[in-house]
């Protein structure tokens, strides 16, 4: 099961995706205190993509950091 928001003591984490400058990066939330994050970059014809799964605590920190960085929630 997925939820569109989890929240804790130490922020909030948005389930969606952002993007910039060809790097797309997705936050699904699972259950418990799990972020699932999918990475893709994509520079001329080369596409490469990482996937991984983060404590609630460091979703949060990666995602604060995009938004900071100019990266916009695309869905």
């Amino acid at each position: 099961m997925t939820t569109a928001v989890k929240i804790n003591n130490q922020g909030l984490v948005y389930s969606g995706s952002y993007e910039c400058e060809g790097h797309n990066v997705s936050f699904i939330i699972l259950t418990g205190d799990r972020v699932k994050i999918i990475e893709v970059n994509t520079a001329g014809r080369n596409t490469t993509s990482t996937e991984r799964t983060e404590f609630l605590e460091n979703a949060i920190e990666y995602q604060d950091k995009l938004i900071k960085l100019g990266y916009d929630k695309v869905s």
